[in-house]
Order: structure tokens, then C-alpha cells, then sequence
């Protein structure tokens, strides 16, 4: 038997960033993960500036900034049926002296190989792939798990069991939780693209507001690579969505632009909201999409992934050190859940809705004017850039000091 401080099911990028900042600390990790290798396949895109510094302190950040393209300008949103493009810029962020006035676009596969680089270098971390966790149980004053590797059966003792094993969570179904919610009837097909959308006038982030075209394009790289996610009716078969999208996108930019285009990889998927009925159980506790699913418009999904790591390793670190008892870790199953329904999942639902399902053109146009007027006003700006860092707990530190 093992045993080690934290034990993560999940070598996503909620796993490895929570793990990146626990070892960074000292705390004895290992992250299981039942895929062999990190999967390549389109996925998460935008890494939004907030987070940045927490980035930081988890030792992932210079990674990110060498492998990822800095995109200074911040979201343009374009009203596509009226050649309209709005910019809320992330100007005064510098104004303001933020350290990183910038978001970073990459693809979520490159995270993942600078969160287990980072893991590599701290001899308190292990990864392992190729294994399918078996079993979870809260024994009170500790943690196990079982699973498989290599043919071999293996237990795993520790003080805390953290599920950040996706949508389809194990240790979700073994706490008994259910995620509670919806499925959108649209499909989402997120491509990879080889084309210059720099010279149809896109810039690096952007939310193409339109009656039949709605998409959302984000450069990916520095060698024109970007990311091309549009939606479809859900009754269309899955297996001939790569014969679709060359012409879709053709809608989009027409026939002649769209024939210049090259498909490097894309990924179909169902869009839910939902979230899970308990995040805890007993020294079990789930992160990121084993807890809550969102539909990516805005990119409020991995953000709020982000947002559980960085409050979940403070209650962690500091149940370990024995400055806090386990009863903190309720803050963190209860203002998590907050934090995703009113915020990330209402945000990610109205974003879609504007993008994505809204017909008439004079209704788009009005839903706009917030963004329009954010986009004249210094101050409106401020508010604007700072509304996704309301996805933040208040520090576990700072409420029980109160």
C-alpha cells in the first residue's frame, strides 16, 4: 500500500494544476489517469488573464507564456448581420498595473504537458497513466483508492481523495453523487483550423454574434493555427460531422476563403449544465467537470475548474498543516456550487444564447449595448474584465479570520 498526502483521480488540467500547487508546497502527491497519454483532441482554449498569477505560484505560468499565443486584446464581439465589431480592451489592465494584462490561448493538451513537466521537476509528485481507478472510501481519518495498472491491482492511502475525472466522473458515481441540470439538444464541434482569419479582420478572441452563423474563432498559436467552434442540430449523425465543416464554414467567410482553410483536428460534443449534488463526502471531494458542466461560450468551463483548484488547495494546505479541520472543507463543497450556477453556468447560458440562438437581428443588436457602451468607457471596461474574476471564493484565510 501507499500512502501520500492527496491522492487525484484525473490528469486533466484541473488535476494537474491542483497538483502543481500542492506539490509546490510539499504535500506528497500522486494523480492517477486512466488514458495512457495526454489527449490531443480540441478542447479548452483560453487560459483568461485573472487566473494568470495563480497560474503563477502553481509554476505553470512561463510555461504558458513560451507555448501559448499572449493575446493583448481581449474579446471582440461581432454582430455579424450588421458587419458591427465590438472591443472591450484589456488596456486598463495596464493602466492598472495588473501583472498580465493579457489572456493566453493555446490548446488544453499543451497545459497538460506543461503541468506534467512541472510535476516532474518536484520530487513529491508522481503521475501515472494507463490506470483505471476501481474503487474510492472515506475511512474517516483517511482516504483510499483502489485500481488497476499494468495488469497489477494497487491500493492508495491518503488524507484526501480529490475526483477531477471529467464529466463522466468514477468518484462522483462512488460518493453517489448525480449531476443535476440539463443537456442542450445542440451539438458543439469544436475544429482546429490551418488558416489566416488575421486577414478577414478577426482578432485573437472572438464571439461572432449571428442569426444562422454564430461561432466563436480564437487564435490558437503563433503559426496560424485557431480554433473554429460552431453549433449544429444534435439529430445530425456525429459520424459525418468532419464532412460538414469545411462548409459551414463557408456560410461563414464563403466558398473561395473556406477552400484556403485545412483541418487539423476537431471534436464534436453535447453541451450540458449541471452540476453535481454534493462535492463532498466525508475526505472525498470533486473539481472541475466531475462537478460541474458548463457550455464553453465565454470559457467559463475550465475557468471554473480553475477557480475550485485554487480555493480547494488553500482549504487543503491548510487542513494538512493543522490551521483548519475538515468542517472547511463544507466552504468549499457549498460556495463552489454557488459560484458555478450564478455565475459561470448563467453567464455561459446567456453568452450561447446570444451567439448561438438568437434570430433577430434587432435583438442581438440590443442585447449588444452593454458591451457597446463597456467599449467607450474606461470605467465600464474595468467592470467588464473584472466580472470573471467574480468566479473567485473568498480566500478560506480571509473568512476565518473575520
Amino acid at each position: 500500500m501507499e500512502d501520500v498526502d492527496v491522492t487525484i483521480v484525473g490528469g486533466g488540467p484541473v488535476g494537474l494544476v491542483l497538483a502543481s500547487f500542492l506539490a509546490a508546497e510539499g504535500v506528497k502527491v500522486v494523480v492517477l489517469e486512466k488514458e495512457d497519454d495526454v489527449i490531443s483532441s480540441p478542447r479548452a482554449a483560453v487560459y483568461l488573464n485573472w487566473v494568470l498569477p495563480d497560474l503563477e505560484r502553481a509554476g505553470l505560468l512561463e510555461g504558458m507564456m513560451r507555448e501559448g499565443f499572449l493575446d493583448r486584446v481581449g474579446f471582440t464581439i461581432h454582430l455579424g448581420a450588421r458587419n458591427e465589431k465590438i472591443n472591450i480592451p484589456l488596456d486598463t489592465l495596464v493602466e492598472d498595473g495588473f501583472p498580465y494584462p493579457f489572456n493566453i490561448n493555446m490548446g488544453q493538451h499543451i497545459l497538460e504537458r506543461i503541468g506534467l513537466e512541472r510535476l516532474a521537476e518536484l520530487p513529491n509528485a508522481r503521475v501515472q497513466f494507463a490506470t483505471e481507478v476501481t474503487g474510492v472510501a472515506d475511512h474517516g481519518d483517511h482516504a483510499e483508492v483502489t485500481a488497476v495498472h499494468d495488469g497489477q491491482a494497487q491500493t492508495i492511502r491518503s488524507s484526501f481523495v480529490v475526483g477531477a475525472d471529467g464529466a463522466r466522473s468514477f468518484v462522483r458515481s462512488a460518493i453517489g453523487a448525480k449531476l443535476d441540470g440539463f443537456t442542450w439538444d445542440d451539438r458543439f464541434v469544436a475544429a482546429n483550423l490551418q488558416f489566416d482569419f488575421d486577414r478577414l479582420g478577426f482578432n485573437p478572441n472572438n464571439l461572432y454574434v449571428h442569426p444562422t452563423n454564430g461561432c466563436v474563432i480564437a487564435r490558437l498559436d503563433k503559426n496560424g493555427l485557431w480554433r473554429y467552434t460552431y453549433q449544429e442540430d444534435g439529430s445530425l449523425p456525429e459520424e459525418t460531422v468532419s464532412d460538414r465543416i469545411l462548409d459551414r464554414l463557408a456560410a461563414l467567410i464563403g466558398p473561395d476563403e473556406a477552400k484556403k482553410a485545412k483541418v487539423v483536428d476537431f471534436n464534436p460534443y453535447r453541451m450540458h449544465q449541471r452540476v453535481a449534488t454534493t462535492m463532498r463526502n466525508g475526505r472525498i471531494l470533486l473539481a472541475g467537470d466531475a462537478a460541474h458542466i458548463t457550455n464553453p461560450t465565454g470559457g467559463m468551463g475550465l475557468t471554473s475548474g480553475l477557480y475550485d483548484d485554487i480555493l480547494l488547495q488553500e482549504i487543503l494546505l491548510a487542513i494538512l498543516r493543522g490551521d483548519a479541520d475538515l468542517d472547511a472543507l463544507d466552504y468549499y463543497a457549498t460556495d463552489r456550487v454557488e459560484k458555478f450556477t450564478q455565475i459561470a453556468s448563467a453567464g455561459a447560458t446567456a453568452l450561447k444564447t446570444m451567439v448561438f440562438d438568437t434570430r433577430d437581428v434587432d435583438e442581438q443588436s440590443r442585447g449588444l449595448q452593454p458591451q457597446r457602451e463597456a467599449s467607450k468607457s474606461p470605467d465600464l471596461q474595468r467592470q467588464f474584465i473584472a466580472a470573471t474574476d467574480q468566479l473567485r471564493s473568498e480566500p478560506f484565510a480571509a473568512r476565518s479570520t473575520v
